[in-house]
């Protein structure tokens, strides 16, 4: 048997399996395949059945003359002997070939054939046995087509008589999958995996079952049993064939081949009748025959004139010969023979027909009938065939593997060859094109020069490989030029190559230094231009480039087909914000934003790959508490350019770290960026503010620092984080606004770790805690975040049951082990109304609360109460709060209250969406039972029955957000004032003795006269917190509304009261303590009450809310204390301005203490007053370095020009009045900027070259008179720019800081040497030498080398003799200085001796 080697190449292939393996692979899959092939029929017959199963597009019937048919059907008349043997075997070819018994008469005999078709006697039984099923080939199941999680696989076949099993068990389920079949042979089913084949095949296991008429199914276990004896596995090919019975029938699968893909996936073909052979003797022989090598060429034409056959021979090898099905050999692929004719390549091998037969040792037939030549028909004079690959014998016996051989067809002869007789005979030329692309990357030298370049190409037919046939020499100087400073150089060198081509697409092209013309090393900026031809060394191609522009970038190149689009650098425009909105603002250090359009490039295929990097660290700038922080990464794609018009500034964490901008930091947006093909842009200088609120402004100028809109509180508001995660700088923003400072139930799970960390540290700098989510910890994790500052704690359980107390004890256990110390260990509980089933208990007060305080240890008491329905009031609302309150006052730990904040369905109820009133109502009626924090329930759900401070749908704040906003800051105005009283318990007060909610904690309240209070006489019904800071008493007076049963509550089971609220007006009775006034707040408005003789005072207390009041004594005490404490302290330690508000808070202080009349409320504004300046003294700084930065301004401003000398003067006086006003560190630090800066930008009157001033020179170059000598040493080299040379040298007479410009004396006091010949250079008339201290440069422009230019590698520059500067009245003497320009433009002094006497014979010599 042989599998179609198409179908296994090509699923090869997909699999990425390289030819060879390929190769083995179909080899491996016909040995094996043979191996296991039933009992071979008759040669004769095989060979029947293969020309029987020619495939049909070769219409046979139309190609053969009619009169031929019959012969071409006989099983003899593909033997060239039956075509007239004399002429197929000339006398001089051996006439022994045409002995009688070369002719076999016997394979002719009919009687031997019938003998054949009737089949042998030991086959006979076979014939007996019942008839077998054919069931036709294996296909694939649409709908399920690959291995299943058993390692099986379902397929179908065509309907045929295999049974179904159609019965059914007693509980009347099928038993269709019953229906399975065995394999009568152990290679009915094998598995080819790369060059091993495996029989699989168990002839006992079942392993076929059909469940449906044409559905099948391949199992390959049975629980612990494996049915095969290996697992199916992606990559194996799997063979299918033969027999498989249940023992009532069988049937005969058709050969078909299943490939598994590296997914799983299937593909399923089976394979032609056509294709398959069986092998005589199990085994293929695969023998080399070599070429084609000679022959006489003899074609045998017939008596129409078509060219039969041709006689050729080749190496002797071991294959079998002879006119039988052993020495006839079938092509295994159409590609085995070819004809090549008019440039047209007809691939006409019909692998079911033998066309080659060898007849010796080494002489062979090629079988050329017109009806074996396909689509190109008769051979034709002219034609080349195109033998090689691999024939198989008849027999299957042996492999014959034929190289290349080229048969020429002449007019009755062929010539043959082992080269293609039409490949030209000079070197061929590819057109290469332009270079498209490449990563532009460097071979660099240990020096640092840029030795080659890698680019790469359209594929094209030149060779490529490191050798000679991929090394491409240029044909003219003029195909590599070098564009530098504007000037263009040829500097290719025609005698070496250039060019490698590596592969088919990829190059590289050498630069180094020796071969750029002696324009030294490749420098950033230059430009080359690569056209025009290139010779492989071998000759044989000439590869014709076209204009091709490549850009030298410092770490890579670009590539241009123009030098007009060769990257650039473009103005960057105005930046502005025309974005969509899901697209405006601030987010996590980035933003969008948008500019006129420009030439810089668009990546369409991926945008953000598109990214600029800032050049250097000023191209961004926060200015963050004044001061200004360069963060710009040069090695960050930060400007990301996504459209025309729509850019990103991406300031990422893992790029910027702690340098990322903040809301309320400045960023400066200056100078330019770029990419590493080359493109730069540069953006003119912008100030963007990042609001508080995440928004951003723009704008040309220095803004003020955005300012918040929130400030620093001291009290605890949280809110429930529901179903939002997505907490923004704008959000936290919103949030702090509303007094919001804490986040509970943030869910890691839907922000991932890089995000949380993000939220973190945006809400640590927003003033936020955040309390994730850790429900369902495994008591063994700590998050990586925990240590976060801004983490107050983590949810470990909301509303446990009283069940869950125990586990919840273990848990907090661990957390305390394991979770930093600062860290809550957060739940939060039932209220009362809820189920005993949800309780765990029906005793809610020890039973719940106090369990689970005794369980837990908590380090706060947290509970949600809604008391607000469509229904009423919530009937022990005052209980449940009653009960919190006595139990953490009783354990010492804080209370926390979350209020009903969001409208929403819960089981029966609904919840109201609470007014502003209602959710004062609430807030204050907590802090009547003294909670410590407050929390809101909800931010917002994705539920659609809330209604909550934010929209989820649109993220928009709603009219809620507004109300809740409101009464938290009424609450925070007062909130440390709150904070510093200890509550003490609650008292009632019930007009008319018929509240009920009132009634129901009579056994929670104190006594209205327990602390401070006599009496209270009132219209309303009111709840009285009681509490105490050190001696001081204060209330809570709250006008909690009135309660009463419904209506239609007539037997009292429900669980709401009517409810309603008026304004009241109490009289309070104090006891005698010598008070004066009440401090009353209301809504965090503070009033003052004064007290009568009667120690009573009125006060009226609105509708939901209520009125914090302190009994206070006139007392100045404090105030007197503060301006004594003030006189203290040394207002020279603080700026002159805070010391001056300092100063007026004193004086009024003093007034008050001064007026006998004052009462409390004047009195503590004074106090506050005082406290305030002195708080807002601001430390002066220390000034000690400005004032010498300022004295060595003043000496130096002389040296510069007179506008900047003018602006140095002006730092000047700015920095002293900065003194002056004891100013802050952050002023003289801005002063001390802005000094230096001045310094640093001014331009100095002698720095510039001044050719022009000749003053003391006479036509001569001598001095008139000279007042100063002195001496210059060169000491070391420097670098060479384009109009200077710098240098290192010693000198003995200038002064700190001073520029002197000299001229040399004579012509030969500076000299070039290039190629062995000298240039005297110096011009005594110009001032070409500038020292200052340590450093000098010869300016070139002032020197004789206008057709000397540029130097470059190699040149050598003598500075010797006499030099004069006019200005000071000084000649100075060097002594020679050699200076050499090396080729990356550095400068060496030489010190080496044998180079300096090499020098010096040309500088004693005539020049040359």
């Amino acid at each position: 048997m042989k599998i179609s080697t198409a179908i296994i190449e090509r699923e090869m292939n997909v699999k990425r399996v390289n030819f060879k393996k390929i190769a083995s692979l179909v080899l491996a899959v016909t040995l094996v395949l043979s191996i296991i092939a039933p009992v071979p029929a008759a040669a004769a017959e095989l060979k029947q059945a293969a020309e029987a199963e020619l495939p049909v597009e070769q219409k046979l019937e139309e190609q053969k003359p009619e009169e031929q048919q019959p012969e071409e059907q006989k099983p003899g008349e593909e033997k060239p002997e039956g075509q007239k043997p004399e002429e197929e075997k000339p006398e001089e070819q051996k006439p022994e070939e045409e002995k009688p018994e070369e002719e076999k008469p016997e394979e002719q005999k009919p009687e031997e054939q019938q003998a054949e078709e009737e089949k042998p006697e030991d086959e006979q039984p076979k014939a007996e046995e019942p008839k077998k099923i054919k069931a036709g080939a294996m296909q694939a199941d649409a709908e399920r087509n690959a291995l299943d999680e058993n390692g099986g696989f379902y397929f179908t076949m065509d309907k045929n008589d295999i049974p179904l099993n159609e019965d059914v068990d007693e509980d009347g389920n099928s038993l269709a999958w019953n229906n399975a079949f065995a394999p009568t042979a152990d290679d009915c089913i094998v598995i080819i995996r790369g060059e091993d084949e495996i029989r699989v095949g168990i002839p006992e296991n079942a392993v076929l079952v059909k469940y449906s008429e044409t559905g099948y199914y391949l199992k390959t276990d049975a629980g612990e049993e494996k049915l095969l004896s290996d697992v199916l596995k992606p990559g194996d090919v799997i063979v299918v064939r033969g027999d498989f019975t249940n023992g009532n029938t069988t049937f005969t699968v058709a050969e078909s081949l299943i490939f598994v893909g590296e997914d799983g996936s299937l593909t399923i073909e089976a394979v032609p009748e056509s294709r398959v052979m069986t092998l005589a003797n199990g085994a293929v022989v695969d023998l080399n025959a070599g070429s084609i090598t000679t022959s006489s060429g003899n074609i045998n034409i017939d008596e129409a004139g078509q060219k039969k056959g041709i006689y050729f021979t080749a190496d002797a090898n071991d294959a079998p010969s002879g006119w039988d099905d052993a020495g006839m050999y079938m092509p295994t692929d159409a590609n085995c023979i070819q004809i090549v004719r008019d440039g047209k390549i007809y691939s006409v091998a019909n692998t079911g027909a033998y066309y080659l037969v060898k007849s010796n040792g080494t002489e062979y037939y090629l079988k050329t009938e017109t009806w074996m030549l396909g689509e190109a028909g008769a051979l034709q004079e002219g034609d080349v065939i195109v033998i090689s690959g691999q024939f198989v014998s008849v027999d299957g016996a042996t492999t014959l593997n034929l190289g290349t051989g080229y048969i020429t067809v002449g007019a009755d002869s062929a010539t043959f060859s082992t080269e293609d007789p039409s490949a030209p005979t000079g070197p061929s030329t590819v057109d290469a094109g332009t270079i498209s692309a490449g990563n532009g990357g460097y071979n660099v030298s240990e020096g640092g020069d840029k030795k080659g370049i890698y680019f790469t190409m359209a594929e094209n037919a030149a060779p490529s490989g490191w050798d000679n046939a991929g090394f491409y020499v240029p044909a003219e100087s003029t195909c590599i030029k070098l564009i530098r400073g504007g000037k263009t150089y040829d500097v290719a060198n025609t005698g070496t190559y250039y060019i490698v081509k590596s592969s088919a697409t990829e190059y590289y092209l050498k630069t180094e230094a020796w071969m750029l013309g002696g324009q030294g090393a490749l420098q950033e900026g230059d430009i080359l231009v690569i056209e025009g031809k290139f010779t492989s060394q071998d000759g044989k191609t000439v590869l014709n480039m076209g204009t091709s522009y490549i850009l030298v970038g410092e770490s890579s190149a670009a590539f241009a087909d123009t030098q007009d689009n060769l990257p650039a650098t473009v103005a960057g425009g105005e930046i502005q914000f025309e974005l969509d909105e899901n697209e405006q603002g601030f987010k996590n250090g980035s933003f969008y934003f948008t500019m006129a359009p420009n030439n810089l490039p668009l990546n369409e295929n991926d945008p953000w790959a598109n990214r600029f990097k800032p050049t250097e660290a000023a191209c961004i700038t926060i200015i963050r508490d004044g001061k200004e922080i360069p963060i710009g990464n040069t090695g960050a794609g930060t400007l990301i350019k996504l459209s025309d018009t729509k850019y990103y500034l991406a300031l990422d964490k893992w790029a910027y770290g702690n340098n990322m901008p903040k809301t309320g930091d400045i960023l400066v947006i200056k100078g330019k960026f770029a990419n590493d093909e080359g493109w730069g842009i540069t953006m003119d200088e912008s100030y963007i503010a990042i609001q508080w609120d995440a928004s951003l402004e723009v704008s040309e100028q220095q803004p003020e620092a955005p300012e918040k809109e929130f400030t620093d509180q001291t009290c605890t508001i949280s809110v429930w984080a529901g179903s939002w995660s997505d907490f923004t700088n704008k959000r936290l923003n919103e949030l702090r606004i509303a007094g919001v400072n804490t986040i509970i139930g943030v869910n890691p799970e839907y922000v991932d770790q890089k995000d949380m960390q993000q939220l973190l540290d945006n809400a640590a700098h927003y003033g936020m805690k955040i309390i994730p989510d850790l429900r369902g910890w495994d008591g063994e994790t700590v998050p990586d975040y925990a240590n976060h500052p801004a983490v107050a704690g983590f949810l470990m359980f909301d509303e446990p049951s009283a069940s869950d107390f125990d586990n919840l004890s273990v848990l907090k256990t661990k957390f305390d082990a394991l979770m930093p110390e600062d860290k809550q260990f957060y739940v939060n509980l039932h209220p009362q109304s809820s189920s005993r089933f949800q309780l765990g208990t029906t005793d809610y007060a020890d039973g719940y609360v106090g369990a689970f305080v005794d369980a837990i240890d908590p380090d706060e008491l947290a509970v949600d109460i809604y008391p607000i329905s469509t229904k009423g009031i919530k009937k022990i609302y005052f209980e449940n709060l009653a009960i919190l309150a006595a139990k953490a006052r009783e354990k010492g730990i804080p209370f926390q209250l979350t209020i009903l904040s969001a409208g929403h369905r819960s089981g029966s109820d609904t919840y109201v969406t609470p007014t502003a009133e209602q959710l004062r109502w609430q807030m204050d009626i907590g802090l009547t039972f003294g909670a410590n924090n407050l929390a809101h329930y909800i931010y917002t759900s994705h539920e659609d029955s809330y209604s909550a401070m934010v929209d989820y749908n649109t993220g928009a704040t709603t009219e809620l957000y507004n109300d809740v906003m409101q009464v938290d800051k009424e609450h925070m105005a007062w909130a440390d004032i709150y904070a510093k009283y200890e509550w003490q318990g609650v008292a009632k007060v019930d007009a008319d003795a018929e509240n009920p909610m009132l009634s129901s904690i009579d056994q929670y309240v104190v006594g209205v006269d327990s602390q401070g209070i006599s009496t209270i006489d009132t219209n309303g019904d009111l709840l009285v917190g009681m509490f105490r800071y050190g001696e001081q008493n204060a209330y809570m007076v709250t006008n909690v509304g009135s309660a009463s049963r419904k209506s239609s509550d007539l037997l009292g089971t429900s669980a709401f009261y009517e409810f309603a609220t008026a304004d009241a007006t109490a009289t309070i009775n104090l006891k005698a303590g010598g008070y004066k006034q009440v401090k009353a707040i209301i809504r965090g408005v503070e009033t003052i009450i004064d007290i009568g003789d009667d120690d009573s005072f009125q006060l009226d207390i609105p509708a939901n809310e209520g009125v914090f009041i302190i009994p206070i004594a006139s007392d100045s005490s404090e105030l007197g204390g503060a301006v004594a404490g003030a006189g203290a302290v040394d207002q020279n330690n603080y700026t002159a301005e805070s010391a001056r508000a300092f100063n007026e808070a004193c004086d009024a202080a003093q007034k008050v203490l001064k007026d006998t009349n004052a009462n409390q409320n004047a009195i503590d504004a004074a106090l506050k007053a005082l406290d305030n300046a002195r708080n807002g003294l601001v430390a002066a700084g220390d000034s000690t370095a400005l004032s010498e930065k300022i004295a060595q301004a003043a000496e130096k401003k002389l040296s510069y020009e007179e506008a900047s000398m003018r602006d140095i003067e002006a730092a000047i006086a700015k920095a002293q009045g900065v003194i002056d006003v004891r100013g802050s560190d952050a002023e003289i630090a801005a002063a001390m900027q802005e000094l230096e800066q001045a310094l640093a930008n001014g331009e100095k009157k002698l720095v510039q070259d001044d050719p022009d001033k000749e003053d003391g020179l006479t036509p001569t170059g001598e001095a008139e008179s000279y007042t100063r000598t002195g001496s210059i040493l060169v000491t070391d080299g420097g670098s060479l720019t384009e109009d200077k040379l710098h240098f290192s040298v010693a000198e003995n007479f200038s002064q700190e800081e001073e520029v002197l410009q000299f001229a040399p004396v004579e012509e030969n006091c500076i000299r070039l040497i290039r190629d062995g010949k000298v240039y005297p250079i110096g011009i005594p008339e110009k001032k070409s030498l500038v020292v200052s201290g340590e450093n000098a440069y010869l300016s070139l422009t002032n020197l004789q080398l206008s057709e000397l230019m540029p130097l470059c590698d190699g040149d050598v520059l003598v500075i010797s003799g006499e030099f004069l500067c006019t200005d000071e009245k000084l000649t100075v003497t060097i002594p020679d200085g050699f200076l050499l320009i090396q080729g990356d433009r550095s400068i060496k002094e030489s010190v080496d001796s044998s180079v300096i006497q090499a020098l010096l014979p040309l500088l004693t010599g005539s020049g040359e």
